[in-house]
Formats: C-alpha cells, sequence, structure tokens
C-alpha cells in the first residue's frame, strides 16, 4: 500500500484542486502530480540554451536532419530541398559538422527523379552526418 502524507492547503486551492478533479473524474492527487510535473517542465524549459545538456542538443539536431532527409524523399520538391538544405546549414553552423556531401546528393536526387542508387547513396550521407555528430559531441566529450 502506498504511504501517504497530509499537507495543509488553503481552502481556495484545495477547492480549486477539488473541482478539477471531480471534472476530470481522477483523484486529487492526480491533479497535484500533473501540475509539478508542467511546473517541472516550465522551468526546464526557460534555461537558456547554452545551458541545454548535449546529448539533448545532438538529438535534437539529430531529429531534424533526420526528417529533413525522409521528408524530402517522400516528396523531392524544390521546396523541400531548400529546407533540407537550411538544416545542414544550421548543423554545419552551429556544430561545426561537415554537411556538404548530403546537401550535394539530395540535389542529384531531385535532378535524377529519385533513383534507387541515389536514395541509398543519401541515405549513407546522412548516416555518416549522424555518425560524426555522435562521435564528435558524445564520444569526444566523454574520454
Amino acid at each position: 500500500m502506498t504511504e501517504r502524507k497530509l499537507i495543509k492547503v488553503p481552502v481556495t486551492l484545495h477547492q480549486k484542486i477539488y473541482e478539477i478533479a471531480k471534472e476530470e473524474d481522477r483523484p486529487m492527487w492526480e491533479v497535484i502530480k500533473d501540475a509539478i510535473e508542467t511546473y517541472e517542465l516550465y522551468k526546464r524549459r526557460k534555461k537558456p540554451r547554452k545551458d541545454v545538456p548535449t546529448i539533448d542538443r545532438i538529438s535534437w539536431y539529430i531529429i531534424k536532419l533526420s526528417m529533413s532527409v525522409g521528408a524530402f524523399k517522400e516528396r523531392p520538391t524544390i521546396e523541400n530541398f531548400q529546407l533540407l538544405e537550411k538544416t545542414a546549414k544550421q548543423v554545419k553552423e552551429r556544430l561545426g559538422i561537415e554537411t556538404d556531401e548530403i546537401v550535394r546528393v539530395a540535389r542529384e536526387y531531385f535532378e535524377d527523379g529519385g533513383e534507387t542508387e541515389t536514395k541509398i547513396e543519401l541515405n549513407m550521407a546522412l548516416k555518416f552526418v549522424v555518425m560524426h555528430m555522435i562521435d564528435k559531441y558524445l564520444f569526444s566529450e566523454s574520454q
């Protein structure tokens, strides 16, 4: 059985918690738990960008670049190429990772109409950029 503790709260706060719990058909402790989790999330988001942990930052750029490549392969339009090019430029400028090969192969993919060989080459170019990101920021920092 879960151990429980009582806390004293102002009557108005208790009433608000009670109203939310009743409206959502949940226990009052879940309403408080959700409020605390939301508060903690809010506090984390207010940190300056330079305080963002390396793993979080690298994960974001891996996902962003992968999604750009995926969207471009799905619909190889000039707009999607430009978005991919923009994301690759951000990775290059912000992380110092070479991304010219992805842009070169993506341009080739656009021009040849999405040949299978070019698609494989684009996947490999993305994979190598991701590997460089991991190596530069995760493995190198831990040594």
